[in-house]
């Protein structure tokens, strides 16, 4: 059993240097059975809204990227204290 690792994820949904190889991981795991960890998901999900953020609103670090997370949370559930 193949198991599936988020780097493979994000050079498959972003162009990179890496994508051609990850598409290629992707259908050898599709065939072969692959498995996909629950901490894959969290990752992407966390790696691709900081890609966003940086790239919608300029978040530049983690620390940041928390920051606008925590303010973003506030607003779309209608708390603006």
């Amino acid at each position: 059993m193949m198991c599936f690792d988020t780097n493979i994820a994000y050079h498959f949904l972003f162009k990179t240097e890496l994508t051609s190889i990850s598409e290629k991981i992707l259908r050898d795991g599709i065939i072969k059975d692959m498995a996909i960890p629950m901490i894959v998901y969290n990752e992407l999900l966390y790696t691709v809204a900081a890609k966003i953020a940086r790239m919608k609103y300029g978040v530049k670090g983690k620390y940041s990227f928390r920051k606008y997370e925590d303010l973003s949370k506030r607003f779309c559930h209608g708390d603006t204290t």
